[in-house]
């Protein structure tokens, strides 16, 4: 594997001198600062380790085509067949300042490694998109999977950062459908729309492991669910807007109350239970009114 990469370095090194050296009319300004063999970032060289060699898009009959020029600012080094790129070789894009390691097929750029001033992608491409593979930008977020039109679309597909991960349903580049979620602050698995926690799903928060479980609608219980603080401690039933809303029954301090909520305060009659007696109470907005506490059983 470290031959591979050194292989790999020393054609980009190679390339780099060609547009130097010959009489091609390339500056060094055009070069990346990123494309230089010293300069390359670290997680740039570490995906260079990733690079797999293709034997079936190896071309054995094509002969070998050192600095061509293949059109306007651009320029090829690598296997040539029918007139064509055919096979392993290395291109770069003067004026989208791309440059491109791995295979060829009648022309087209069909696999391997493409690295531009934002961004770097190994894997699959068909019509000059992204079809399957990982993507990483500079500020190394990644996403790997299935492509279409440049975003990740992949009911199974993969993302990561400095920050978060996430495994699970993407549409055009977010978090749709179904998936597994984690960043510093709690970990949730469930159901996603439009990159938001949107649907069924359970949240725990990390540093108090509280556990929120139901219907989630832009990140917040909205409907029907449960928080869980601890067995002793919980309340079950309507939100809205993450806030206790609605029926429900909440048990707190060797108390149980049931009966409604708004904006998660107790309102109106309830019942509450307490060492084994129920009561009726009334509330307001959270505040009960002790004069008409009633003791049922």
């Amino acid at each position: 594997m470290e031959k591979q990469i050194y292989q790999l370095e020393q054609c980009i090194q190679q390339l780099q001198l060609k547009m130097l050296t010959d009489n091609i009319l390339y500056s060094p300004e055009i070069i990346p600062e990123h494309l230089r063999l010293m300069d390359i970032p670290p997680f740039i060289r570490a995906k260079l380790k990733a690079i797999q060699i293709n034997p079936n898009l190896e071309k054995y009959e094509a002969q070998f085509q050192y600095a061509k020029n293949v059109g306007l600012n651009r320029m090829y080094q690598g296997q040539w067949y029918n007139e064509k790129k055919n096979g392993r070789g290395q291109e770069y894009n003067e004026k989208d300042k791309k440059f491109f390691y791995g295979y060829y097929k009648d022309g087209v750029f069909v696999q391997g490694l493409i690295i531009t001033e934002n961004y770097l992608f190994e894997g699959e491409t068909q019509d000059d998109q992204f079809l399957r593979g990982t993507l990483v930008y500079l500020d190394e977020r990644v996403f790997s999977g299935k492509f279409q039109q440049g975003e990740l679309n992949d009911e199974n597909g993969n993302f990561r950062s400095n920050t978060e991960k996430y495994v699970g349903g993407f549409r055009n580049g977010q978090k749709y459908g179904k998936g597994k979620y984690e960043n510093n602050d709690f970990t949730y698995e469930g159901e996603f729309v439009e990159d938001k926690i949107c649907g069924q799903g359970i949240l725990i928060e990390k540093k108090n492991g509280w556990r929120q479980e139901g219907q989630f609608k832009d990140g917040l219980l909205d409907g029907k669910g449960v928080i869980i603080r601890s067995l002793g401690d919980y309340y079950e039933g309507q939100f809205k807007q993450g806030l206790r809303h609605g029926q429900g029954t909440l048990k707190r301090e060797g108390q149980t109350y049931q009966g409604s909520f708004i904006e998660g305060k107790l309102d109106g009659w309830v019942q509450m239970t307490q060492d084994k007696r129920v009561y009726k109470c009334f509330f307001e907005l959270g505040e009960e009114n002790k004069n008409k506490r009633q003791l049922i059983s």
